[in-house]
Order: structure tokens, then C-alpha cells, then sequence
């Protein structure tokens, strides 16, 4: 019976099960086996020279593993998922008693992204003289979770047509077609921010978004049909037009343009930008709140190298592995015994 503080850190290495140019899938799943254990002995490189720096006269080992493309992570939806190209850092720390042993609790990963999609669920207006107003609803998918934010508003702006049966215009008649109301528009949009954002980021300080949406119809003989979205308050690197309909055909003479914005606020709970790996192990008997925390890093397809991860996110690695070494250090001066459990 004792108070050791344990401490386990943990780099794992993911891929990707796609490789395109490998003959068989034997081949595919040896090369990414390779890219998966080149990451994660980078990442652990980083991360045992930060400890090492701020834990002197400590013994603690840093172990990195690659697991190729074996363990899919279950929110991927394809087979190069951002999410599967990743490294996993996980640092546990726990004050315990060394004389019984319980189950892990999970881990708790930030998962910010680079990658998003967008989903127009229902859109619904009106043109009449100039004039037109439009309800919208959009939803916006973290693909690393799986989870997403709806945000629902009314945008109103101008439009224009020099046909006179288009002075009053319906987008869908009720009467008729209830159901028009809550049908999705267009096509999933996927799209990429220059660095990883979390769900604050769509939520901004207003509680939602100010859009613009353009709906652009021209043609001769060949029509051209398109709609997109903008957001027009977010950062230099906001993702810019989202086109989420697209149409080329034959027609008659056609011109139709509009133009509306406003705010889409957030409709129910913002989604939490954590999910937990439920791996579980059997550890000594936890005698205070336990402290275990997890970082996930995206690499590009096809890279392994430090300098492949956006300076973003190599800093981000710096300040989590620091964090935590100084946490254990804190803990360290106040008494409690440092031990390195072994993987």
C-alpha cells in the first residue's frame, strides 16, 4: 500500500486503409504499416525531448507505435479519412494506491479539424419585385467525430429577372408540396479550413454565422445553374464559396440571379469537440480524481514528417507535451512518489 503517481505516455500512429498504387492489399497494408510507425517515432521524438527537458532526474519512457491501417477509428466514413491519417498522443496521470487495481477510465481526445462538411437541410423563400427573403437551414460535420451544428435563419436581399412571370416567384407551394419545406438542398459540401477549428469557431460571438447565399441562373442555349454559400464574417482563411448546387443543361433564354444574406444562429446544443477512447486496461485503484488527456494530430495523405503538420498544429503538440510535464512536475514537488508503468 503506497501514493505513487503513475504516469503513461502513449504515441500511436494511424493510417489510412487506402494506398493507391499498391498492387495487392497485402502490399497496401505493409505500406501503410510503415507510414503509421514513421509518424508516430516523430511524434514521440518531439514529445520525449519536451519531458525529458522538463522533467530532469525522472525516469520516463515514451513509447511509439504504429498500427497501420488495423484500427480504423469508428467515426471515419471512408478510406482515407483525415481522422485515420493521424498520431494519437495520450498522457495519464493519477495519484493512486498501489494496493488493489480497477478499470481505465477513457480518455477524453480533442479533436479540432481542418476538415468540415456542410449540408444545406432545407431552404425555402420567396422573389417578389426586387425582392426576396429565404429561410435556411445548414448543417456543418466535424468528420473526426461524426457529430455536427445546425444553424437555422432568415436571410432577405434582392433579385433579379427580366422575365415578367418571375416578378412573383415561390420557391415550392405548400399547398402542394409540404414536405419541400424540410427537404435537403444540393449536394454535401466538403471543405477545409488552413487550420484546425473547433465548434467555437462556427458558433462565433454572435451564436451563429452571417452568410451570403447567391443563386445564379444564365443561359442562351446552354444554362448554367448554380448556388453557393458564403460566410462573410469569419477570418482571413474562412472556406470562402460553397457551391452546394450545380446544374448544365439546354434551355430557353434565361437570367436569374438573387442574392440574400443575414445570421444562421444555432439551433440546440453545440456538439463537444472531445470523444473518448475506451480502450480499457486494468490500472492500480485511483484515490483521487485521475488526470489522462489526449491529443490527435492529422497528417497529410501520403506524409509522416514534423514539417508536414501545419505550424498550428506542431505547436500545439509543443504546448500539450509541455502542460503536461509540468503538471507532473507540480505533483512530483509535492511529494508524491514518479513511477513509469511499462506499456
Amino acid at each position: 500500500m503506497g501514493d505513487d503517481l503513475v504516469v503513461h505516455i502513449s504515441v500511436v500512429g494511424h493510417a489510412s486503409r487506402r494506398w493507391r498504387g499498391a498492387k495487392t492489399a497485402a502490399e497496401a497494408e505493409r505500406l501503410n504499416q510503415q507510414l503509421s510507425e514513421a509518424r508516430a517515432q516523430n511524434i514521440r521524438a518531439v514529445v520525449e525531448a519536451i519531458v525529458k527537458k522538463e522533467l530532469p532526474g525522472i525516469s520516463i519512457e515514451v513509447p511509439g507505435r504504429g498500427v497501420g491501417s488495423r484500427e480504423p477509428f469508428p467515426t471515419a466514413g471512408e478510406d482515407n479519412a483525415a481522422v485515420d491519417r493521424s498520431v494519437v498522443v495520450s498522457i495519464e496521470l493519477a495519484n493512486v494506491n498501489t494496493g488493489s487495481r480497477i478499470e481505465r477510465r477513457p480518455i477524453r481526445i480533442y479533436t479540432p479539424s481542418k476538415f468540415w462538411t456542410l449540408k444545406v437541410l432545407s431552404m425555402t423563400g420567396a422573389s417578389g419585385i426586387g425582392a426576396r427573403g429565404t429561410f435556411m437551414r445548414i448543417a456543418i460535420k466535424n468528420p473526426f467525430t461524426g457529430r455536427q451544428l445546425t444553424m437555422a435563419g432568415y436571410l432577405f436581399g434582392g433579385a433579379f429577372s427580366p422575365n415578367p412571370k418571375d416578378l412573383f416567384q415561390f420557391d415550392s407551394d405548400p399547398k402542394k408540396n409540404p414536405k419541400d419545406f424540410d427537404k435537403p438542398v444540393g449536394n454535401e459540401v466538403t471543405f477545409e479550413t488552413d487550420e484546425a477549428e473547433d465548434f467555437s469557431y462556427w458558433v462565433g460571438s454572435e451564436n451563429g454565422q452571417w452568410v451570403r447565399v447567391v443563386h445564379d441562373k444564365i443561359g442562351l442555349v446552354r444554362k448554367r445553374e448554380l448556388t453557393f454559400l458564403q460566410f462573410t464574417r469569419l477570418d482571413d482563411y474562412h472556406p470562402g464559396s460553397l457551391v452546394f448546387e450545380y446544374e448544365k443543361g439546354w434551355s430557353l433564354p434565361a437570367v436569374n440571379i438573387s442574392v440574400v444574406s443575414g445570421v444562421l444562429k444555432v439551433e440546440g446544443d453545440v456538439p463537444s469537440d472531445y470523444v473518448d477512447d475506451t480502450t480499457l486496461v486494468t490500472v492500480p485503484k485511483v484515490d483521487v480524481h485521475p488526470y489522462y488527456d489526449g491529443l490527435l494530430l492529422s497528417f497529410p495523405t501520403g506524409k509522416a514528417g514534423l514539417n508536414d503538420l501545419t505550424s498550428n498544429d506542431r505547436q500545439r503538440l509543443t504546448d500539450f507535451a509541455t502542460n503536461k510535464a509540468r503538471n507532473i512536475r507540480v505533483f512530483a514537488e509535492l511529494g508524491y512518489k514518479v513511477t513509469n508503468p511499462r506499456p
